[in-house]
């Protein structure tokens, strides 16, 4: 008997979702249990910066010194990040006080989000079998997860 992988990619597609899900929210977690976001280290730094000026209603601007040199200096605040992360984030920062596991969640639920959509954009361009198997193949996509532990826009880019 031989084993028909995209057809029974097909007819499984509601349960490869919940096992999708379920590996999502378990590798997030688990990351989230290993490591806090820390507000003032990397990447995080400068995207923390422009999320709080927002928050504190001091305007979309941040002086990130590698990108604008002396910008202090010359009064040349900017912002080098997207708007759509910044604001998401300066909402859950406004609604939850800064807590940092809001944020992790916030950055896990994205993840999630991403899982469904490449589903759905697989299935629409090649069938479901397809779109199961990109939705399996992201919930093991260690570098996202690697995200959860900052905050960062970049899987909503």
């Amino acid at each position: 008997m031989r084993l028909d992988v995209p057809s029974l990619l097909e007819q499984k597609y509601k349960l490869i979702l919940v096992v999708c899900t379920g590996m999502v929210l378990l590798l997030g977690l688990a990351v989230m249990q290993l490591k806090v976001i820390d507000l003032a280290s990397g990447q995080t730094r400068s995207w923390w910066e422009i999320i709080h000026n927002v928050e504190s209603g001091e305007g979309y601007k941040a002086c990130n010194e590698g990108y604008v040199p002396n910008c202090k200096l010359t009064n040349q605040y900017t912002a080098t990040r997207e708007p759509l992360p910044i604001y998401l984030f300066a909402l859950v920062g406004w609604l939850t006080h800064d807590s940092v596991i809001a944020f992790q969640f916030t950055q896990l639920m994205i993840v999630l989000g991403i899982m469904f959509g490449v589903f759905w954009l697989g299935s629409e361009l090649s069938g479901i079998s397809a779109g199961s198997l990109a939705a399996l193949i992201w919930s093991f996509y260690l570098p996202a997860m690697r995200l959860e532990v900052q905050i960062t826009g970049d899987l909503l880019e």
